[in-house]
């Protein structure tokens, strides 16, 4: 019988990362082409639409002229200890006559801009960055990140006016909330993901080639039982003189040692060869002597 297991084994080794690797190399490609594509297509201007015109999923673009400040941001813990912050999300003025606000997602290393032109906005301090364009993708905020934006436009308008918002000046402002994000996006980005998504696919091709290879070189003997060992008195499994004083076996044939005047059939021994029924039970021979 042949060893199959140990080329199965070999050729699943190199098989299933190999699938792993297409798999996530496809979706990376094809997310980075569909992402490049909308980028280069038609997009969904917010300074000119409408609320009805808003949809996730959308790509959209803005020119920005007005900001204030980050109003929540996502902070990666590792080792739960070190904690480091990845992205921000500020707060803009959207659609016609920027009267709507919205949230704006960016990176924490691409911030700066946004930064200043919200001490511009607020304070009019420091050098006015002018308008910020930015392109991307709109994305469906959920109920903690519209948690955060409403009560950080309540605590903008109390401190700004030095008031006390009512329910009813609180619902108002609720309906100039838009319940969207925007995911800032760039082409550049898109071409890495491509490139990224080419490359781990590349990989796991290659993966699955090498294994084809190794499977196919690969030669496998028979499997070979050991012979049993037969000691130094010969064959085990024959009975022999040998083998019978060392592992008690008995020969079934075998006979025991007689001797002329015993008798098999019975536990009395004669002191002559002649039968002892010739014997009264006295002891005196029942046959007489010729004359």
């Amino acid at each position: 019988m042949f060893n199959k297991n140990k080329r199965t084994k070999k050729f699943s080794d190199l098989l299933i990362p190999g699938i792993i690797l297409i798999i996530i190399g496809i979706v990376f490609a094809f997310q980075g082409i569909r992402d490049y594509s909308k980028l280069n297509g038609d997009l969904l201007n917010l300074n000119t639409a409408s609320e009805k015109d808003l949809d996730a999923g959308k790509y959209v673009e803005i020119d920005v002229d007005y900001a204030f400040y980050s109003f929540c941001e996502n902070v990666e813990t590792t080792n739960y200890v070190f904690k480091r912050t990845t992205d921000q999300y500020y707060l803009i003025s959207a659609l016609k006559d920027n009267e709507y606000y919205i949230g704006l997602n960016i990176a924490e290393s691409k911030k700066s801009e946004l930064e200043a032109l919200s001490d511009h906005t607020w304070s009019q301090s420091g050098a006015d960055p002018g308008t910020l364009h930015y392109i991307g993708k709109l994305c469906k905020s959920d109920s903690e990140i519209m948690g955060y934006m409403k009560n950080y436009i309540y605590d903008m308008y109390e401190s700004a006016y030095d008031i006390t918002l009512t329910s009813t000046e609180k619902a108002t402002l609720d309906s100039y909330m838009l319940p969207y994000y925007i995911k800032i996006m760039t082409k550049e980005g898109s071409r890495t993901s491509i490139i990224i998504g080419l490359v781990v696919l590349g990989l796991g091709i290659l993966l699955i080639i090498l294994g084809i290879i190794r499977h196919k070189n690969t030669v496998y003997g028979p499997d070979i039982q050991p012979e049993p060992y037969t000691g130094a008195y010969g064959n085990p499994t024959t009975p022999d003189m040998n083998t019978s004083m060392n592992s008690g076996y008995a020969d079934p044939n075998a006979q025991e040692p007689t001797t002329p005047f015993s008798d098999n059939n019975t536990s009395e021994a004669t002191t002559s060869g002649l039968d002892p029924d010739t014997f009264d039970g006295d002891g005196t021979s029942s046959f007489k002597l010729k004359d």
